[in-house]
């Protein structure tokens, strides 16, 4: 990585863009994933309610595999005892890892074998052994455990009938759940000793000891950084801007990112008539101020008195007008680097997306192979006829679009940010191509960071095919890409007709930007 990439990215160390070996012993695992967050999936019912595995390391037991391919796969039972197909789905594993203690006669390319700690254990000292119960999670956990998890949460483990695949009936646990029950209380208390956080995502579990929360309330905090405490109730009043093109997207960013961080917060539009006194009542720490010109033309000096910042979103396309007002503004954030010259104090803060409203569950099902959503312009319908033109291309959202088979796949002209959310969980490669217009940018910087679609997309599990950039070899390297019409056709076709590349690639690049959140 380039110095200069590395003084934008600074989070992006050489560790994080290449793989480590993934160890083959036990032993070699202590600490491995040190800090993170790891979701434990059993397959009881309340799997089918999963939100975004691929956000985080998730530990799988059984033939979890049916729904998602998890990180690591636990295989505590023989062969002979998994009733039906069940035991197909541990044969055909692309996890990258299983852990067993047994020798199940597969060929996975990476098995590791480990011997049996303490029945029903909570010590964790020997690190070439797991403590077990007869419940798989609970194994599943203490892998976590010497992982090295900080927060671990639990869904799947419910003990009440059926799994999740089908109604198979009464738990075969339910008549020792009391004994199984105070198991987990023990392990709980041992993880609340060391430090480590242990939730149940199941709303139906039995289990007693476990704090719960939602799915989808772990699948944001498990991107939202620790509020520093610098930050933590600190005054901010955001300042909106309604865009024609995505509405209310940023305020709703805005507003779940101050709630995470333990912000004070409170927020108006530009446009609002009551909009100084609101100010003047709250006294924020900081004004942030979204978009800005308009802001800039009605209020000019207004606020001086209050430390100020502005996010400017059109960089570079509208930088000749944007760098007339920033000066009003303590501090200047930009979507782009390539602008940072033109503006005083200025930062780079890329685009993001929102958990709370761009998430996916793995079963959902994605009745559209490719979709589009923008505006018109000449490059996009090049790109959208050629894939038009060779049925591969299944909606368009936005315009106005000029060819008669572009248009004909037309669903709206313009849609809100949450049906668009809707759209990419319902689609399986959402297509990215830049703006080409400058509307004010004379010098013509060049611009190259990523858009709020590749975000928002990703994060709904969507694959997403991209016009090239700089930023995303630096960012997200495994994103596909594509520099012209000819060439997005082909990738798409190579892409639909090799389903397990495509899952590897989706998965890779929903980790990877998973953490590029609005907090």
């Amino acid at each position: 990585m380039s110095s200069a990439v590395a003084q934008i990215y600074p989070e992006l160390s050489e560790s994080q863009r290449e793989p480590r070996q993934l160890p083959r012993e036990l032993r070699d695992f202590r600490g491995y994933h040190a800090g993170q967050t790891i979701l434990v999936c059993g397959c009881g019912s309340s799997l089918s309610e999963i939100v975004a595995p691929e956000r985080y390391i998730t530990i799988g037991v059984n033939d979890v595999g049916r729904l998602f391919q998890p990180d690591y796969l636990v295989v505590l039972n023989p062969r002979q005892q998994f009733q039906g197909d069940r035991f197909r789905f541990v044969e055909e594993s692309r996890a990258s890892a299983i852990f067993t203690q047994l020798v199940l006669g597969i060929h996975h390319p990476h098995i590791v074998r480990f011997r049996l700690g303490r029945f029903a254990g909570t010590d964790f000292s020997d690190p070439a052994a797991l403590n077990y119960t007869r419940n798989s999670p609970y194994l599943a956990i203490c892998l976590a455990i010497h992982f090295g998890a900080r927060k671990i949460g639990l869904i799947g483990v419910d003990f009440t009938d059926n799994h999740f695949f089908a109604a198979t009936g009464r738990h075969a646990l339910s008549s020792t759940f009391a004994q199984i029950d105070r198991e987990y209380k023990a392990l709980y208390d041992a993880c609340s000793r060391g430090g480590i956080e242990l939730v149940n995502l199941s709303r139906q579990s039995r289990l007693s000891a476990l704090p719960k929360v939602s799915p989808q309330e772990f699948a944001r905090a498990a991107v939202a950084p620790a509020p520093a405490d610098p930050v933590r109730n600190r005054k901010i009043f955001f300042v909106n801007y309604k865009f024609l093109s995505c509405g209310d997207v940023f305020r709703d960013g805005l507003r779940h990112a101050a709630t995470d961080l333990k912000l004070i917060h409170d927020e108006a539009y530009w446009d609002d008539a009551g909009l100084l006194s609101k100010v003047e009542s709250f006294s924020p720490d900081l004004l942030f101020v979204v978009h800005g010109r308009r802001f800039s033309q009605r209020w000019k000096n207004a606020f001086a008195g209050y430390r100020s910042a502005v996010w400017l979103l059109d960089e570079p396309y509208e930088v000749d007008d944007t760098a007339r007002f920033s000066g009003l503004f303590d501090t200047v954030f930009v979507n782009d680097p390539a602008t940072l010259h033109r503006h005083r104090n200025s930062y780079y803060l890329p685009v993001c997306y929102n958990p709370e409203q761009y998430f996916y569950r793995p079963g959902m099902a994605r009745k559209h192979a490719v979709g589009f959503i923008g505006g018109y312009n000449a490059l996009r319908e090049e790109v959208l006829e050629t894939l038009a033109r060779r049925e591969l291309l299944s909606y368009v959202v936005g315009g106005p679009w000029r060819k008669p088979c572009v248009q004909a796949l037309n669903l709206r002209n313009n849609i809100p940010a949450e049906y668009a959310g809707e759209l990419y969980r319902e689609t399986r490669i959402v297509l990215n191509v830049f703006r080409t217009e400058h509307h004010f940018n004379r010098q013509l910087h060049p611009a190259g960071s990523l858009n709020p679609r590749i975000y928002e997309a990703v994060a709904c599990g969507a694959l997403v095919l991209s016009q090239n950039r700089a930023e995303i070899d630096a960012m997200c390297p495994e994103l596909p890409v594509f520099s012209s019409a000819e060439e997005v056709a082909s990738r798409i076709e190579e892409l639909l007709h090799d389903p397990m590349r495509f899952d590897h690639i989706r998965k890779a690049c929903i980790r990877r930007l998973a953490r590029h959140s609005y907090a």
